[in-house]
């Protein structure tokens, strides 16, 4: 394909910041600098007025959608009603897009009641990946308790989408 002409025809609809990446002649990347907007439908058109390298247009235009799932909670660490846990585990929350970590700190509640502090990324491993928001307890946790840890909808993302529901879960902490 024509690579200027092809990214001249292309739309995005809602609009969208993109870099066109051409790992090859024929294969366009779309790269948006990070995460979509959840829960948005994503309009994609390829008028057609895009040339192939002969100068030989589309002919009609292509076109797709496709709609972006929901700020959602994927994964804990503890998992949810996991046993034995150690009484001076972190709390890592893997979400499916970028949150913003004080967003979750304020929307974080955890009982009985515990301080502590929250880091994006993880305090055992190189990297801060955007998606995870961990809780390092200033305390180790009681023995033998039951904690129930629940992420409120006043969490949201870097586009500014909440979490559509509540997130709780519990775990128990082993015995001394």
């Amino acid at each position: 394909m024509d690579q200027a002409s092809v990214e001249n025809a292309l739309t995005i609809s809602p609009a969208t910041d993109v870099i066109y990446v051409w790992p090859e002649p024929n294969k366009l990347n779309i790269y948006t600098g990070g995460p979509l907007k959840c829960e948005t439908k994503y309009q994609i058109n390829l008028a057609e007025t895009a040339v192939d390298l002969d100068g030989v247009e589309l002919g009609e235009p292509f076109e797709f959608s496709f709609e972006t799932a929901p700020v959602e909670l994927e994964s804990t660490s503890p998992q949810s009603g996991e046993i034995f846990v150690s009484r001076n585990r972190e709390i890592r929350m893997r979400f499916n897009t970028y949150m913003i970590k004080s967003s979750v700190q304020s929307a974080f509640q955890i009982s009985p009641h515990v301080n502590g502090s929250f880091i994006r990324g993880y305090t055992s491993r190189d990297g801060e990946p955007k998606d995870v928001i961990t809780f390092i307890p200033s305390t180790n946790y009681a023995p033998n308790t039951k904690y129930t840890v629940t992420i409120g909808t006043g969490a949201y993302d870097l586009h500014g989408t909440n979490l559509g529901e509540p997130y709780t879960f519990s775990f128990v902490t082993e015995p001394e």
